[in-house]
């Protein structure tokens, strides 16, 4: 389940590049806190402090001069992650447009998941259901289930790029929702119960062996869930 967390020198070094390019609190040239003042403020060791400015130094945003301290540097780069998508964007926007393109990908990934699956495939896809259905009252672990079982879907396709792609869109989703200060950084528990219906549609369909039900149910899950948290 390692690839539904992000590390914490990544999130370090996203809190930091708030502090530059949302809050506007350093501009290009100007000197950052020490490792001291940033541990102390973020509420993290300066090993992870360390680690993140060294992740924005390789990004252009922050540079080192020798004797004097850690800087922003004269033009950083405005841009986050592999895609490139400015961090000054609203990411509420940006939550809806990783939905969106969920909207493109997964029914597709399930219909062609529910061709190929094995046995073995379809019991861990509904474990993953299980699981999730079993903590509506645990938030956190209800996401952590969810996002293993789109990702199980994925796996099930036998397709190496959807393999791929499916935790890299769920990483990235989770990430947008964390920075959006309008968003629930988990899932709220309504949102959560439709969901768990839902998912009992895709299984049903996927073990009758219904590829284009189990489309048309994702896509009406993916739906919903933009409907129930307001995209």
């Amino acid at each position: 389940m390692k690839n539904l967390y992000v590390p914490l020198s990544h999130s370090v070094a996203n809190a930091i590049t708030e502090m530059i390019f949302l809050q506007k609190r350093f501009l290009p040239g100007d000197r950052i806190p020490s490792e001291v003042q940033l541990a102390k403020e973020i509420g993290v060791s300066r090993t992870s402090i360390r680690e993140a400015v060294r992740l924005l130094i390789a990004k252009g945003v922050l540079e080192i001069q020798r004797g004097k301290g850690t800087f922003v540097t004269a033009a950083p780069d405005v841009t986050d992650g592999l895609l490139g998508i400015p961090m000054i964007e609203d990411h509420r926007l940006l939550v809806r447009d990783w939905f969106e393109f969920r909207l493109i990908l997964e029914p597709g990934a399930v219909r062609m998941a529910t061709m190929q699956a094995t046995a073995e495939e379809l019991d861990t896809i509904e474990h993953y259901e299980q699981l999730a259905a079993a903590h509506l009252g645990d938030n956190q672990v209800f996401d952590v289930a969810d996002a293993q079982l789109h990702i199980a879907i994925a796996k099930a396709t036998h397709n190496r790029v959807i393999e791929r792609l499916v935790p890299f869109l769920q990483d990235s989703l989770a990430e947008a929702r964390r920075r959006s200060r309008y968003m629930h950084t988990i899932t709220p528990d309504p949102v959560a119960k439709n969901a768990v219906v839902t998912h009992r549609q895709i299984i049903h369909y996927m073990r009758l062996g219904d590829a284009e039900g189990a489309s048309v149910a994702m896509a009406y899950h993916i739906k919903r869930a933009m409907l129930d948290l307001e995209l």
